[in-house]
């Protein structure tokens, strides 16, 4: 049985004439896996990654927010603790996350709205959800 090739089919391979042969080791790794599309995994793992939407408040729970802000106030040269829970904006989608700052009340800025902490943070009263201090239980108000 007679095939096109039985003139080459027992030939030597030939020999590169300009440059070495690649060592054996060395050819698997221009078959290693590589990824096609840079950065999709990125992509899905930021797309799978939840954010929070901002509720808003009722009157009622406005009006409790803002007696406990007058109430801190008047006792902000004591520097006591304060724990406020607040809605920050995310950078890169929709939504955002409610976080948790505590810390020395320094200042409240009822011009800018913001309150400010000892460690410098400074949190929109516009974002606050809840106030939580001891120095209510000292002043006895009730909220």
């Amino acid at each position: 049985m007679s095939t096109p090739y039985d003139d080459i089919i027992n030939l030597p391979c030939p020999s590169p004439r300009f440059h070495t042969r690649m060592p054996r080791i060395n050819r698997a790794a221009q078959f290693a896996p590589f990824s096609a599309l840079t950065g999709y995994d990125d992509a899905l793992t930021e797309t799978a990654r939840i954010t929070d939407k901002e509720r808003l408040l009722d009157e009622e729970e406005l009006q409790q927010l803002d007696r406990k802000l007058s109430a801190l106030k008047n006792y902000i040269p004591t520097k006591f603790d304060v724990k406020v829970l607040y809605f920050e904006d995310d950078n890169r989608k929709d939504g955002g996350s409610y976080r948790t700052l505590c810390g020395k009340l320094t200042q409240i800025d009822v011009e800018q709205y913001t309150l400010t902490f000892d460690n410098d943070k400074m949190v929109s009263i516009k974002r606050v959800v809840s106030i939580e201090a001891d120095v209510f239980k000292q002043i006895m108000i009730d909220f």
